[in-house]
């Protein structure tokens, strides 16, 4: 069995997948944080949305 040292394994993330998961999903999840107590806030004064005035 001959081994060849001329190939190599690279292993990791490329350039465009570290942006997104280190710059991407972080937006994603501030803004995500950011705008769900709004939405929610609206959706509270809708009609159609479930659940309303019930609490534990």
């Amino acid at each position: 069995m001959s081994t060849d040292s001329s190939t190599k394994s690279v292993i990791g993330h490329s350039t465009a997948d570290k942006v997104v998961l280190y710059g991407g999903f972080p937006l994603a999840g501030l803004a995500l944080g950011f705008f769900l107590p709004r939405n929610a806030d609206w959706a509270v004064d809708q009609r159609w949305v479930p659940f309303q005035g019930r609490s534990n």
